[in-house]
């Protein structure tokens, strides 16, 4: 049974996490909204199906459901992979330029010092 249990949570929250950010995020209309639901539900539905008619009922079994259920598994994987990367580098962006925005300005002393290299016959009082 723990052959069954953790892929399902595991691609339980990957469909969570593809649809916050496939559906949710995009802010849909509502018809095409519930219709994307649906199609993440249903697709989430077919990966437990899939395992379990492999581990417990033949795995001769349907040839299409098979390649529906791990070819969705496959893409689903990537995808959330691909999503994970985008969303790192998004945050990385963000944290990046903050902190450049936060940035103090050069200081008075810098400038004092780069105009006596430029011009060392120049006194400063």
């Amino acid at each position: 049974m723990r052959l069954f249990v953790f892929p399902t949570l595991l691609a339980a929250l990957m469909h969570v996490y593809l649809w916050r950010r496939l559906v949710r995020d995009l802010a849909l209309p509502k018809p095409w909204r519930q219709l994307a639901t649906l199609a993440v539900c249903a697709l989430f539905i077919s990966i437990p199906v899939t395992l379990l008619v492999v581990l417990y009922v033949s795995r001769t079994g349907p040839v299409s459901l098979f390649m529906l259920g791990f070819g969705w598994l496959g893409l689903l994987i990537y995808l959330t992979a691909l999503l994970l990367l985008w969303d790192a580098a998004h945050w990385l962006r963000r944290r990046v330029s903050a902190r450049a925005a936060v940035a103090p300005p050069p200081t008075a002393a810098g400038d004092v010092t780069r105009c006596r290299a430029a011009n060392p016959s120049a006194t400063h009082a």
